[in-house]
């Protein structure tokens, strides 16, 4: 017996938290970081804001950890502590906060559609 199919309803949907959240071990510090993923409204909101600051890579990365961070809590004002920290640390969180966003398929996806160059393994007509 097969099982019909569900859809969800709106109410339900209004109600859902499906924000992704994960402690991620920094050994660099010896702790742990809670970061969550990022909504289609926060995920937008920070392409348009990077997308104004074009080529700043500093002010992305500040962003995304800002968006991202829960515990402990990091606004662009903060970041300046950040700054003197170990590389390695900061580049294994933003790995892990944009994986877990799912950002790292959407920037394929945007750099692949505003690429003036064909995608290698791309078909293009003639």
């Amino acid at each position: 017996m097969t099982e019909e199919k569900r859809y969800i309803t709106l109410d339900e949907l209004k109600a859902l938290d499906d924000t992704a959240r994960e402690d991620v071990w920094v050994p660099e510090w010896n702790a742990w970081v809670k970061i969550k993923s990022m909504s289609e409204q926060e995920a937008t909101a920070f392409f348009q804001d990077c997308d104004a600051h074009k080529g700043d890579t500093e002010y992305a990365n500040v962003r995304l950890l800002a968006a991202s961070m829960e515990s402990p809590s990091i606004g662009p004002k903060e970041y300046a502590v950040l700054k003197q920290r170990n590389w390695r640390a900061i580049l294994r969180l933003l790995d892990r906060i944009r994986e877990l966003s799912g950002l790292d398929e959407l920037a394929a996806e945007r750099a692949q559609k505003n690429s003036s160059t064909p995608q290698v393994g791309a078909s293009s007509s003639s």
